[in-house]
């Protein structure tokens, strides 16, 4: 839903959802590597440090796999944070989706 008051329809329970959906639904890379998969780091070439780089992102995905939407927002709330509607805005500095806090609901 877009526009004013726009945001997400979720089509599963909490539970059912996991963070590194979320991630890739909106086209975030989860990449901890400078080349971002491409081996072209040193002229063309893998680094050296490419394979420890490049197995973090294995855990990172299966961690974040592991943690779903309600685990999440459960554990916000249990910090006694007040959990803020998120929108879906552009970073300008890259270009690429994020999900920031919406200056007109707080």
């Amino acid at each position: 839903m877009r526009g004013p008051g726009g945001g997400f329809c979720l089509s599963r329970l909490l539970d059912d959802i996991s963070v590194t959906e979320i991630i890739r639904a909106v086209d975030e890379p989860i990449d901890a590597t400078w080349c971002h998969g491409k081996l072209n780091r040193h002229d063309g070439k893998r680094c050296m440090t490419h394979e420890p780089w490049d197995d973090l992102n294995g855990v990172i995905s299966g961690y974040l796999a592991s943690v779903s939407l309600a685990q999440l927002i459960a554990r916000q709330a249990s910090h006694s944070a007040e959990v803020q509607p998120l929108k879906l805005a552009q970073r300008q500095s890259y270009g690429s989706t994020a999900f920031t806090k919406d200056s007109k609901r707080s």
